[in-house]
């Protein structure tokens, strides 16, 4: 894993961010702000902060993966996608 740096966001966007994403059926992304974290929850797993590349794009520092949130014209989202092990995982935001 090659060293990744950090982006300042402004945290105000993370709330667009906040829910659920179903990846597999009864297998949920939950996804939170905590002040100025954005927080990632996977089932059997703690939460683990996300870092910004940018303002859509993520990575994780616990394990090898990345997060990208996907937005619709309007600019809201509806999707993210879990970038890992050479796959690129939909997960279809529900809440």
């Amino acid at each position: 894993m090659g060293e990744r740096m950090a982006l300042k966001v402004d945290p105000e966007i993370y709330d667009a961010y906040a829910g659920r994403y179903e990846l597999a059926p009864n297998v949920f992304f939950t996804v939170k702000r905590q002040g100025d974290q954005l927080m990632v929850e996977l089932p059997g797993q703690s939460f683990y902060e996300v870092f910004p590349t940018s303002e859509t794009k993520f990575f994780y520092t616990v394990v090898d993966a990345q997060l990208t949130f996907v937005k619709e014209g309007n600019g809201e989202v509806k999707s993210l996608i879990l970038h890992q092990n050479g796959l690129n995982q939909k997960a279809k935001r529900v809440k």
